[in-house]
């Protein structure tokens, strides 16, 4: 039997920074009940007021899901995950700065679920 030398498979590669996508725009999307009672008690904002960014995100999710489709089929995904990976960080890094409601909707409930929905199930 011949000795092969040893070659990395590229496949684990894939794999690993797929889970590791997955785990972040997933996880951004279902942490945010964590994050409820704080974001709450910090704004002193009402549970319906700041339910609002939940739902809005959720929305957007369902919004976003076919045009992600399109996009990817159109574009693939080694342009169109990497585009949603700094969506989704402009929308976290955006979401530090607020001062008002409609910012908190603006940057969880519609930057923030458009990068997480482009880079998750699709």
């Amino acid at each position: 039997m011949r000795n092969k030398p040893y070659r990395f498979y590229y496949g684990w590669v894939i794999v690993i920074a797929s889970f590791l996508t997955l785990f972040l725009a997933i996880g951004t999307r279902s942490s945010f009940g964590l994050f409820f009672a704080a974001i709450q008690e910090e704004y002193g904002w009402s549970r319906a007021e700041t339910a609002v960014a939940f739902s809005l995100m959720m929305i957007m999710h369902s919004l976003m899901a076919p045009i992600t489709g399109i996009l990817i089929d159109r574009f693939g995904p080694r342009i169109l995950f990497p585009l949603a990976g700094v969506i989704l960080s402009l929308g976290l890094a955006l979401s530090s700065l607020i001062s008002e409601m409609w910012h908190f909707y603006f940057c969880v409930g519609v930057i923030t679920a458009i990068g997480s929905n482009m880079t998750s199930y699709a």
